[in-house]
């Protein structure tokens, strides 16, 4: 695989273009990181790990340490919103060659299978299209189930949204089932998708 760095993002979309790496790599916005796929399964809801399925190399890829993570992070542009004017959010995954993959929130092809795949799972309220379907992570973990991984890093430069209907608490509704999902975000924020309850007591009252 040639090494660089591969963007999710249609052409012209894109602000603060990233710096190619060696090797002659093709722009990123002719690149995606399903490029070596002919036929995507993500919208499929069956399409799960963890269900007893042998396991493949490639679902076991390495996650990266905490350090590696935030040298990663370090990579990200900072995101400021203005008056009338909202950045994307972009996001950075190591694959398991070096490459790195840049991920840009919008719509593309993975808001369309997250799209799909929330109305064939009836994930959320009636009609079960949900704004999130665009955000970064929602998106990665639709990336997630077509490529059968079982453990990833994602660094953003946004922390997931909150609230019942934000990325926070919905994304483990998107998440092949068995999979987890580390975010690195600004402000030292860390998270593993999907979270682990919180001990009684804890609870805001």
């Amino acid at each position: 695989m040639v090494s660089g760095i591969r963007t999710t993002e249609p052409s012209g979309g894109s602000t603060g273009e990233r710096p190619l790496g060696p090797g002659g790599s093709t722009r990123p916005a002719e690149r995606r990181p399903d490029d070596q796929h002919e036929k995507s399964e993500a919208d499929k809801p069956d399409k799960a790990t963890g269900d007893g399925d042998e396991t493949s190399p490639e679902d076991e890829v390495p996650d990266i340490d905490d350090k590696d993570a935030w040298r990663l992070f370090a990579k990200l542009p900072v995101r400021r919103d203005q008056p009338g004017h909202r950045e994307k959010t972009r996001g950075l995954w190591r694959n398991e060659d070096g490459t790195e993959d840049e991920w840009v929130s919008g719509f593309d092809e993975w808001r369309d299978k997250a799209d799909r795949f929330a109305v064939a799972e009836k994930i959320g309220d009636a009609p079960h299209l949900l704004q999130i379907t665009s955000h970064v992570e929602i998106k990665f973990a639709m990336f997630m189930r077509e490529r059968g991984l079982r453990r990833a890093t994602l660094v953003v430069n946004k922390r997931p949204c909150p609230g019942e209907a934000g990325c926070d608490e919905m994304l483990k509704d998107f998440l092949p089932n068995g999979a987890k999902l580390t975010l690195f975000g600004p402000n030292n924020f860390k998270e593993t998708y999907p979270k682990s309850p919180k001990p009684e007591g804890t609870e805001p009252v």
